[in-house]
């Protein structure tokens, strides 16, 4: 009986190790493998999503660089492909198969847009026991803008020009208009509001004076006539 009993233990432990084998190859190391595996993954997407959304907009900044359309998209797209490859290498973290395309629309109302789609495929290292060489990782980003039409109207009768203030308004209208423009440049999305400011003493009395006499010439063709 002693034997008999000694017999059938040693048969279960024999069973629980094939057993215990067969969970670690069949179940622990899919699972440990798709926890790294995954992780990769997941870094590469963040790396190349942030990638895509730094040359998007770059590339729609780069869209005041020319004067027509076909000029604007050229710029557009070498700089997409300067600011892309600068912060995603190709072979980063020995991804292969590195896409990415750029596109420029327009609509109607001038409005252009800028697409940017990429794709590399990350090579896969614990999964490979199930026969998973490699997974594709993707990242789209789009930007849009649209030019400012700005006119100036200055009044340049007589009576300013008699009152000394015309070139004094022009030269602040050219300063005042190129300002615009460079922080248009360097903010395109949402400009901040310029700030209120205050003519000087000596410009508010020189429009005084150029209205007082702006006046007193109505008056007197009105008085001539009668």
């Amino acid at each position: 009986m002693n034997e008999r009993s000694s017999d059938k233990q040693r048969g279960r432990r024999g069973i629980v190790v094939v057993m215990l084998s067969l969970m670690v190859a069949v179940v622990l190391l899919p699972m440990v493998g798709l926890a790294i595996d995954g992780s990769i993954l997941y870094l590469i997407q963040a790396k190349l999503s942030a990638a895509v959304d730094a040359a998007t907009l770059a590339s729609a900044r780069s869209l005041s660089v020319g004067l027509d359309l076909s000029s604007q998209t050229a710029s557009a797209t070498a700089t997409a492909q300067s600011f892309f490859t600068a912060d995603f290498p190709s072979g980063y973290w020995n991804t292969t198969n590195l896409q990415f395309t750029t596109a420029v629309a327009q609509t109607a109302y001038k409005t252009r847009t800028v697409t940017m789609v990429a794709s590399v495929t990350v090579p896969l290292t614990f999964m490979r026991l199930l026969g998973q060489t490699g997974s594709t990782v993707a990242a789209q980003g789009q930007a849009s803008r649209r030019d400012v039409v700005m006119m100036v109207v200055i009044d340049r009768s007589s009576s300013m020009a008699n009152a000394g203030v015309c070139d004094t308004m022009i030269a602040a209208a050219q300063r005042a208009r190129w300002a615009a423009v460079k922080k248009r440049q360097a903010q395109p999305a949402t400009p901040a509001r310029p700030k209120k400011r205050k003519m000087s003493a000596a410009g508010l009395k020189a429009i005084r004076e150029a209205t007082k006499r702006r006046w007193a010439a109505y008056h007197k063709a009105h008085g001539s006539a009668a």
